[in-house]
């Protein structure tokens, strides 16, 4: 590999761990919650959809990961007091998943966090390089899709 291609790839790898690193620690210092950082991200994610429900296939869908995978999630996160099932009304096999207000709280905290995160990132940049840096970040996006 070409010198620039190795410093690219180590910078991408320790970047992705020190973001996880940072949403994992940060998360359990706000909010002393007992919740992965996968668990967060289903939070998070039920937090955007209406009334802040869905059902377990539609989370599956958000995430792009399977509805048994999600099935697991939610019992951890009901044991948690994150969010609750409701049976669906128009469909009986179809359950709904509800963040309770501990849910609720997780979400905002999260939310509040990127925000934070996003706004000192921003400082660091001009207004021509945050360009550049979102071209970089969307050929990212675009190549894990």
């Amino acid at each position: 590999m070409k010198e620039f291609e190795q410093s690219l790839n180590k910078m991408l790898v320790e970047t992705f761990e020190k973001i996880v690193n940072f949403e994992q620690t940060s998360m359990r210092d706000a909010l002393g919650a007992d919740v992965t950082l996968a668990e967060v991200h289903l939070i998070e994610a039920l937090g955007t959809q209406p009334n802040k429900q869905a059902t377990v296939g539609r989370l599956a869908q958000v995430l792009n990961v399977s509805a048994p995978t999600v099935t697991v999630a939610v019992k951890r996160l009901v044991a948690k007091d994150c969010v609750e099932k409701l049976p669906c009304r128009l469909d009986g096999r179809q359950v709904i998943v509800r963040l309770t207000e501990e849910g609720k709280r997780i979400e905002r905290t999260h939310r509040i966090l990127h925000k934070l995160m996003i706004r000192e990132v921003c400082r660091e940049f001009a207004p021509d390089e945050r360009v550049v840096l979102l071209r970089l970040l969307d050929t990212l996006n675009r190549f894990f899709a």
